[in-house]
């Protein structure tokens, strides 16, 4: 089964390294599974999955990840424009809440070592609720954690 890692990292099916990461068919199940939990939730509250996919896409070019990037946009579908511009990590939206959510995306993608109680309390005060910082910050953790073992996959590669 082809998984979004494989699919972000260039792994072919029936490659070595397919062959090698199917050996690891738990870790595989799961990581699908949080994608799927994470970017097309069956109750997706304030984060509609449109939203997600933007910043994911966001986080992918933070990253310099072209791959990720094209997967993700191609899941904005067609968002408003508000929504699609946060694809873009020069953008700055004017929405508070969109505001808010791509700085908390950017700090945690690029500096999360930065992140401080503040930043939780920006994201309520720009009207977040509860629900919605915490699905906002398992989306952001987990598509780091998918950006990362997909280089470390290209790096395994050699390329």
């Amino acid at each position: 089964m082809e998984d979004a890692i494989d699919r972000i990292a260039g792994i072919a099916e029936g490659s070595d390294l397919f062959d090698l990461r199917g050996e690891r068919e738990e870790i595989l199940r799961l990581s699908q599974t949080s994608f799927a939990a994470s970017l097309l939730p069956q109750d997706a509250g304030d984060l509609p999955p449109a939203l997600r996919a933007a910043l994911a896409a966001r986080m992918s070019r933070l990253t310099q990840d072209a791959a990720a990037a094209a997967l993700y946009d191609g899941m904005i579908g067609d968002a408003p424009e508000a929504i699609r511009a946060l694809a873009d990590p020069a953008h700055s939206p004017a929405d508070a809440q969109l505001a808010a959510m791509a700085e908390r995306a950017d700090k945690l993608t690029l500096t999360p070592e930065a992140a401080t109680r503040e930043d939780v309390s920006r994201l309520q005060a720009a009207g977040l609720s509860t629900r919605s910082i915490v699905s906002l910050t398992g989306l952001i953790a987990f598509v780091n954690y998918q950006l990362r073992v997909a280089a470390g996959l290209r790096a395994f590669k050699g390329n």
